[in-house]
Parts: C-alpha cells; sequence; structure tokens
C-alpha cells in the first residue's frame, strides 16, 4: 500500500462507485416511470409481423458501461431492417450491447426473447461482433446485411394502396365515355351495362339495365395536367334550316350551336378592289383581290326522301305503317366566302365548286308488300364542324390546371410550359365534339383517389444515400376466382418513379409486374441500386386496370421506403449483436416481448500491468480497477490491498 492510502481511503473509494452507480440507477428509473406513466395503450400487430420493438434506439446518447452478469435490453444502432424474400418477411436489427467484450454462449441460448431462448426459435439467428473485428458476410447473416437502414416516416407498415389509371387516363380504353368541351369546361359520361336474371314459368330470362356514370379523373383541385389527342374542331351546327345551289354560290342557313360563343374565328373570305392603269391607251382596270382566305368548315348534307305505307295483313296479325327512307349526300371543306348571323340562325356562303346541294331521290320503292302510300316527304340533315384556324392562338392539347369539379363538370385554367396561368385564354376551341382519344397525362398534383402516390423522401434531411428498397404487399392475394371455384392468373402492373428530392427533374421511371392465381398473401422487397448518391423522392403509380369484379384479388399496397444510411463494418470499442428474424407463427407470439441479453462483462484482472487477461467476473473490485484506471486517478489504489476485497 502507497502511503496516505489507508484501507479505510480504499472503502471510502468503493463506496463512492456504488453510490455514484446507485443514484444513476435511481435517477434513471424516476425517469422511465415517469415517461410509463403517459404512455398510450400499444395496439395489436397482425399475424406473422415481425415485431420486436422493445429495445430502444437512443440516438446521440452515450454508450453504456455494464457490469457484471446482467438482463440487458441491447440499444439499436440503427432502425431495424423490415424486408420481404420469397413472400416471407425479414427481420434484421444491430444492437450495441455497450462497451467492451461480454462473455456468452455460442448457441445463444442466453439470448431471449420473452421467456423463449433465440436458439430454441426457429428461422432465428444471432451473430457477436466483438470491438475492433471487421463484419463480414461470414460473421453476418449475408453481405451488407450490417448497413444501417432508415426507414421513411410517409410510407409505414399500414400501406398506401394503389388504384389504378389515375396516372394517364386515354378515354379511348374507356367503354362508351362522351366527353365534350365548353367554353373553360368539360365533362363527360359513360354508360355501364350489367345483366339481371329472372326465373319464370317458361324459364325465365335475362333484363339489360344501363347505369350513367360521370367522367371522373379522380384528380383534386389544383391538380396540374397535359392534355393531348384533342380533335382541335367545333361543331357549328347540327341543324340544317335550308340549303340551295345557285348560279356558282352555295347557300346553307343553319341553327347555331348553343355552346358557340365565339365567332371571332369563324370568318368569311375579305376582298379588295384594285385600281390598274394601261399606260397607252390610257385606260382604267379594277380588279377584286383575295386579301384573306375565309376560314374553313366541313360541311355534309342529306337530302332524304322518306315514304310511308301500310303492309298487308299477313296471317292472324293485322298490317302496320313502315316508312322507309332513302338520300343522297354530299361532304366537303368549304371556304367561308360569306357570313351573316340572324338571331340563333348563321347564313353560310360557298362555291359551288366546293360543294353543291344534293338533289332530293325522285321516288322510295317500298321494300314491302302494301295496301297504300300514307305520307311522302323531303328533308334536309347535316352539319357543319369548323377545324381549328391556323392562326388560333392556343391550340387545345396542352398545359391545365383544375380549378375546380362540381356537378360533373371540371373548370380549368390554361398553362404555358413552365405552368404559368394564361389569362388572355378565351377557352377551348374544341367545343362539342365527343373526344373520343383524349388522353389525360398527370403532371403534378394530389389524386383524390387513386393516381400517383408519393412522392415522399427515401433519406432523412441533409442525408444521401444511393442504396434503396420499396416494400409491395398483396394482401388477399393475386389471381380471380372462377366458376369452378379455381383461381385465373392476373396482373399488376406499377410504375416506380425518383428524381432528386424538390427539383424539377425529369423522374427515372421503372415498370415492376406481378402475375399470379392464388389466395396467399405475397409481397416483394425492390432494391434499387443507383450509380450517383443523393436525397431522392420515390412516387409510385398502378398502370394495370383494375378487374373492379367481387372475384378478383387485386389489392396492392406501397408497405415501405427505406434508404442506406451507414456502411460502417467495425465498431471499436463497443460489442454488437446482429439478429435476423424469420417471419413465422412462434415469433408473432412473441411479437410484443423484448429482445435480452444474460451476459457477463469482461474486464482486466486484477494486477499491476494493464494488460491483463480479460475475464468474466462478477467481483466488484475489477470493477473498482477498471474505473479508477479509467480515470484521472489511476495510480490512487494499491492493487494488493484491492485484491483483499475481491
Amino acid at each position: 500500500m502507497k502511503p496516505g492510502v489507508t484501507g479505510t481511503a480504499i472503502a471510502a473509494i468503493i463506496s463512492v462507485v456504488i453510490g455514484v452507480a446507485s443514484a444513476v440507477y435511481a435517477m434513471v428509473s424516476m425517469h422511465k416511470l415517469g415517461k410509463n406513466k403517459q404512455k398510450n395503450t400499444k395496439q395489436g400487430n397482425s399475424i406473422y409481423d415481425v415485431n420486436v420493438q422493445g429495445n430502444k434506439v437512443k440516438l446521440m446518447e452515450r454508450i453504456p458501461e455494464n457490469f457484471g452478469f446482467f438482463k440487458r435490453y441491447p440499444d439499436y444502432l440503427a432502425d431495424r431492417h423490415v424486408f420481404y424474400r420469397n413472400n416471407t418477411l425479414f427481420c434484421d436489427m444491430i444492437l450495441c450491447q455497450g462497451i467492451g467484450y461480454y462473455d456468452y454462449k455460442s448457441d445463444h441460448s442466453d439470448i431471449y426473447i420473452g421467456e423463449t431462448p433465440v436458439s430454441e426459435l426457429k428461422g432465428c439467428s444471432a451473430y457477436v461482433i466483438e470491438p475492433g473485428v471487421k463484419i463480414t458476410a461470414e460473421n453476418s447473416p449475408e453481405d451488407k446485411s450490417w448497413y444501417c437502414w432508415y426507414s421513411s416516416t410517409e410510407v409505414t407498415r399500414s400501406g398506401h394502396t394503389l388504384k389504378s389509371g389515375q396516372g394517364e387516363i386515354d378515354t379511348s380504353s374507356k367503354d362508351g365515355v362522351n366527353l365534350e368541351f365548353s367554353g373553360k369546361t368539360f365533362s363527360g359520361f359513360s354508360y355501364q351495362s350489367f345483366s339481371h336474371g329472372y326465373g319464370g314459368c317458361s324459364g325465365g330470362g335475362t333484363d339489360v339495365h344501363r347505369i350513367r356514370k360521370t367522367f371522373d379523373l379522380k384528380w383534386a383541385d389544383g391538380t396540374i395536367f397535359e392534355l393531348s389527342g384533342v380533335t382541335n374542331t367545333r361543331r357549328i351546327s347540327t341543324e340544317i334550316v335550308s340549303a340551295r345551289s345557285d348560279e356558282g354560290i352555295t347557300v346553307i342557313i343553319v341553327k347555331k350551336d348553343a355552346l358557340i360563343q365565339d365567332f371571332s374565328y369563324l370568318r368569311a373570305r375579305q376582298t379588295e378592289v384594285q385600281t390598274s392603269v394601261d399606260e397607252e391607251p390610257g385606260k382604267e382596270t379594277q380588279t377584286e383581290v383575295i386579301v384573306r382566305n375565309g376560314d374553313y368548315v366541313r360541311v355534309s348534307l342529306s337530302a332524304i326522301t322518306s315514304v310511308t305505307y301500310d303492309t298487308i295483313p299477313s296471317g292472324s296479325s293485322g298490317g302496320k305503317s313502315v316508312t322507309e327512307e332513302e338520300s343522297n349526300d354530299a361532304s366537303a371543306l368549304c371556304e367561308i366566302q360569306e357570313i351573316t348571323a340572324d338571331g340563333d340562325n348563321v347564313t353560310l356562303k360557298f362555291d359551288s365548286s366546293d360543294l353543291t346541294v344534293p338533289a332530293f331521290p325522285d321516288t322510295v320503292e317500298p321494300s314491302q308488300p302494301y295496301t297504300r302510300i300514307t305520307d311522302t316527304a323531303n328533308r334536309l340533315a347535316g352539319s357543319a364542324f369548323q377545324p381549328m384556324p391556323a392562326d388560333y392562338p392556343y391550340d387545345d392539347n396542352g398545359f391545365y390546371e383544375i380549378v375546380s369539379f362540381r356537378d360533373g363538370t371540371y373548370t380549368v385554367k390554361r398553362l404555358n410550359d413552365s405552368y404559368s396561368e394564361i389569362a388572355e385564354w378565351l377557352g377551348f376551341f374544341s367545343s362539342g365534339i365527343n373526344q373520343e382519344n383524349t388522353v389525360f397525362t398527370l403532371i403534378s398534383g394530389q389524386a383524390s383517389d387513386g393516381g400517383y402516390v408519393g412522392p415522399y423522401r427515401a433519406c432523412p434531411y441533409g442525408a444521401v444515400s444511393n442504396i434503396f428498397e420499396l416494400d409491395f404487399s398483396l394482401p388477399s392475394g393475386l389471381g380471380k376466382l372462377n366458376d369452378d371455384g379455381d383461381f385465373e392468373k392476373l396482373t399488376i402492373t406499377i410504375q416506380i418513379e425518383y428524381r432528386r428530392a424538390g427539383s424539377d427533374d425529369e423522374y427515372t421511371v421503372i415498370e415492376k409486374s406481378w402475375t399470379n392465381s392464388t389466395n396467399d398473401q405475397l409481397a416483394e422487397t425492390i432494391r434499387l441500386e443507383l450509380d450517383a448518391a443523393d436525397n431522392y423522392e420515390f412516387r409510385v403509380l398502378r398502370t394495370s386496370k383494375e378487374d373492379g369484379s367481387t372475384r378478383a384479388l387485386e389489392e396492392i399496397k406501397w408497405t415501405g421506403l427505406k434508404s442506406v444510411i451507414s456502411t460502417i463494418d467495425r465498431y471499436d470499442n463497443m460489442t454488437v449483436l446482429i439478429c435476423r428474424f424469420k417471419g413465422n407463427e412462434t415469433l408473432s407470439e412473441l411479437s410484443e416481448n423484448q429482445l435480452a441479453t444474460y451476459w457477463t462483462r469482461k474486464l482486466p484482472a486484477l494486477g499491476y500491468s494493464d494488460n491483463q487477461p480479460l475475464l468474466p467476473t462478477r467481483d466488484i473490485a475489477p470493477v473498482v480497477q477498471y474505473i479508477v484506471r479509467k480515470s484521472k486517478y489511476r495510480n490512487i489504489l494499491d492493487v494488493d490491498t484491492l485484491m483483499e476485497f475481491d
């Protein structure tokens, strides 16, 4: 013993160490108690969910110093890494046992979930990485299993259900859609038919019902979209009042369409008289010169003659009245030479070389035997449609923003290529036309049902990564039940799109599809390894059409978005525990319990040298030696005297 250091002093030092440890323990316990009083009831988890959540993430906190033999709940070094492989859920956990080395069993029977050792649970494995040891595929579950992952809080296990067909809507792919534009609005509808069988004495039958459905993009107000495939043609009239051709001029009078609000681009030919003088006789000559051609209108005319007659009675049934008709037709693209408006009527004059009014058929011969002809009549039918003039300022194909959707009608505003409003836009030119091949493409905005899910950031703010994972689940399986009780194949296709978060970059698109015929739950994790590390955002779109039948199993959810935020493969001063759990029924029953270790801390044996062997110990003397030698008072103790307390 060194001079001035008595046994009483040693005992005092030991009591101080124990007192400090007790005080820290008491404060931590009281802190936890205060938190526990404020806890909400924990919700239950679904079967087969690997949900070992008892251990805690303690970011930026001190790494614990543990002594003796005790029950320890290791802390997370990073988020749990949950992923799917072959439709099975796996969970990798990277845990910190604490500073230093520990004594543990090689079969891991001293690692518990609840009251059950990991060694007794099927599909569970554990790997202990001692301080300074490089983590490799040989001493861990597999290559890269030690990577630290960040899980987005915006894409969670509850999932975002992906609805179909809302990112790009092609009206030609929808059965019987009637889509019309008017002013700064558009609307549409379609009919859905279904059959209903009924019984009866004569064997029953089938009724066919039709339900009118409003065309709904299912995009919210403020959504920006691109319109393409519009015909750029407007309806002038579908009602011919009169028509005649005389002296090289064809004149038709039509009842203008109610949707026509602007006649500024329905213009007649402009001419002017130019005078020239012949120099020798001095005679003036006046010539009418075309200054601007008239706008063009496609006119279709039908001169229809009809005959109505009574048929000869047949058998027990009497005769019936029948009307039959024949027509002479003409159609042409005509230049307007003159145009006048009078109330609802519009008079158009064309050159007869463009269009001549057809004559009515002379007679219509009845196709069935008849007793008498009761009526004959002549009538004109036809239409007038105007293609968009070359100098019209705005093609109807372009970018728009939804202002509102009320009572089945969308009101929009026109945008330029920079998505800024064009204030002088007068409205759609293509009014009154059934737009059969129009395509609506979502540019940005929030879908009210379906459409793009996202974009969501895969990394925390300020972090970057080039390795990402997206999880998808088909909770009910994939397939369609037929009349025989068997499942037929169905296919689901999605688009995964990503770009630098917050940028205006074009999205990079990846397509993925699933095909199956089962009611077993399906799931898959898609890993992306990009060339450049950055903070990326992801969005997902379901592109395949939903079957819609109650027999179809076709629900798909986006259930996870993760990024690698650290690839550290060595921890110099701590013992690390890597565990892999396979989702199964046994582990699901234990999912509410915590993972704990029953290990003994290894400390240097008592002695004067700093190179004493590490031994597992529960004694207080090695602890005191360790604490003092780590402090600035490392030479205060005499080891021989300290051994008396061992």
